[in-house]
């Protein structure tokens, strides 16, 4: 609640701060023979803002939540504007879920997935989408790994085929695990030099410590390195299961068809028990002022940040929003 209410204030005091400083000013001409010691005089507009449109309601398409028998929930929505489907497959394990002293291992296992699965290489998984016009994606973030595809809808089998393989046999094969590797650590090297990314590397380890989300979900140069074949297996293994998995399918298809197309490729995946997570406790919140001094930088980065209120709390959004208003990134 404290944090809502700084947040409307500092939000009250922005807007009026707005409306005085908005425009540019207009000199005044000097009257011929003034001094040259006067100071040019300023008049701002008078003019205040513009007013915000009126609202319009969001009218979102209906849907349906379902079940597979094996615990995969499922959404489906039916949009009939355009003769394409989107399923993305959502996971629930990411960064937050690597193993001490294992960092990056959700970013680089999720980069893999469509790297090689089931019978086909990583060119022929890319042949195969191409082939029918379609799209696939996968990657993570903190808290889950997702698998995108999007088809026309009479390649849905085929859409399906490909997602059921990435999620359910990547093949995890040697040499696109090195390849990956290497690009990660690259890109590793590129952000070190990027002063956005060290800011917000840094304000993240602040904020949270060692709890997992101050900690590099990209890993670092050693912990990548670490990373072998069985770890993929094994963390794909644990947290690859329908009971800890949801996939939506949006687009040109009915219920009955989708659900059909889904009993067929993932009816036989089996459950398993998803291991806890144990975590560290963030740190109590302290004042702190951190500099780093990076001379052949061009730009600087300023980051400001504490723990506020659960996402699941009922000012979340506004709260997001007033951050978002003020110029931040949002709760």
């Amino acid at each position: 609640w404290d944090v809502t209410v700084k947040a409307v204030a500092m939000l009250c005091v922005f807007s009026g701060l707005t409306a005085v400083l908005a425009g540019t000013p207009v000199l005044i001409e000097r009257p011929a023979g003034a001094g040259t010691g006067q100071v040019a005089a300023s008049q701002w507009p008078r003019e205040n803002p513009p007013r915000p449109l009126p609202a319009r309601p969001a009218t979102f398409p209906p849907y349906e939540l379902r079940k597979l028998s094996n615990g995969l929930q499922v959404v489906l929505v039916s949009q009939n504007e355009q003769p394409s489907i989107s399923v993305r497959m959502i996971v629930r394990a990411g960064a937050a879920h690597d193993p001490k002293g294992k960092h990056g291992l959700a970013m680089l296992a999720a980069t893999l997935l469509d790297q090689g699965a089931g019978s086909r290489t990583a060119e022929q998984i890319a042949e195969q989408i191409d082939f029918i016009g379609g799209v696939l994606g996968t990657g993570a973030g903190t808290d889950l790994t997702y698998i995108n595809a999007v088809v026309m809808a009479d390649s849905y089998p085929v859409g399906l085929e490909l997602v059921c393989d990435v999620g359910m046999r990547p093949t995890f094969a040697q040499n696109e695990i090195e390849r990956q590797r290497q690009q990660a650590v690259s890109a590793l090297k590129v952000s070190a030099e990027d002063p956005d990314s060290v800011a917000g590397q840094v304000i993240d380890r602040l904020i949270y410590g060692f709890h997992p989300y101050g900690m590099p979900g990209n890993g670092t140069a050693e912990s990548l390195q670490s990373l072998t074949r069985q770890d993929f297996v094994d963390y794909h293994r644990k947290y690859f299961v329908p009971n800890n998995a949801l996939i939506a399918v949006v687009g040109d298809i009915s219920p009955a068809d989708a659900m059909a197309g889904l009993e067929k490729y993932f009816g036989a995946w089996k459950p398993g028990e998803v291991p806890a997570v144990s975590v560290t406790d963030p740190p109590d919140a302290t004042r702190r002022i951190i500099v780093i001094d990076k001379k052949d930088s061009v730009q600087t980065e300023i980051r400001a940040g504490h723990i506020a209120i659960p996402r699941k709390h009922p000012d979340f959004e506004a709260v997001d929003q007033t951050v978002k208003i003020l110029g931040g990134e949002g709760a």
